[in-house]
């Protein structure tokens, strides 16, 4: 799947920057609903695809004497369109205060598609139904830029002026090759969990297969009054 080859790997790279849709530590019973579009372009075929995530701290837990928040991941698939899909991750709040939440990060978390029972998610290679959860968590990007700072309207919070940076990444198109990719993140103290706007572009030459994708996440409203779809779940 495409969409999951066109977010956030976790390999780092000298001098590099986080990023993600996580990049500081929220109050709990924060959220944040984001937007996601895809737009791909194929042999000159062009396809699009669609999807609401809404990321919630849902409590607070210790791990071996650290804290810990949980945070929710409920995904809408609009185009095509799905019943929801819940998912529960225990990461360490020091991770959140960084940005720097990967998968590496994850101490455990559940997974609950549309009306099926809640699983314990694979820690090595958790999943949502829209691809893998390392393309919401944080990864690293190298020659980055902090450029002007642009304003990015929030439903709730209006207009808010953006710390805007661009940066390079190579994504793993499969266990042997990686296709470099423009990344542009907007950040914003005032977004519950930093990340305003998240764009990656990626071109694929190759002749047999030659392919150009957009993905974009945009904030679109937050709230205080997160409670867990998962409350059983700990």
């Amino acid at each position: 799947m495409l969409l999951a080859c066109l977010v956030l790997p976790l390999a780092a790279t000298p001098r590099a920057t986080a990023d993600g849709l996580i990049t500081q530590l929220p109050d709990d019973g924060s959220w944040a609903e984001f937007e996601l579009k895809l737009t791909l372009t194929e042999n000159g075929q062009k396809r699009e695809r669609s999807a609401y995530l809404r990321l919630s701290s849902v409590g607070h837990d210790e791990h071996q004497g650290a804290k810990c928040r949980w945070v929710e991941l409920q995904i809408s698939r609009t185009e095509p369109p799905q019943p929801d899909e819940v998912s529960k991750i225990l990461v360490p709040e020091e991770s959140l205060k960084n940005g720097k939440v990967t998968v590496a990060s994850l101490i455990r978390g559940w997974r609950k598609p549309a009306d099926e029972e809640a699983t314990e998610l694979d820690k090595d290679r958790p999943r949502l139904s829209i691809g893998a959860l390392a393309m919401l968590l944080s990864g690293s990007f190298s020659d980055s830029q902090k450029i002007e700072k642009e304003d990015v309207k929030v439903e709730g919070l209006g207009p808010l002026a953006c710390e805007k940076t661009t940066g390079k990444q190579d994504l793993p198109m499969s266990p042997s090759e990686n296709l470099p990719a423009d990344i542009t993140l907007w950040r914003h103290s005032k977004a519950s969990f930093g990340t305003v706007k998240l764009r990656v572009h990626i071109v694929d030459k190759r002749a047999e297969r030659e392919r150009d994708g957009v993905f974009e996440a945009v904030q679109v409203k937050s709230g205080k009054d997160a409670k867990s779809a998962l409350p059983e779940r700990r």
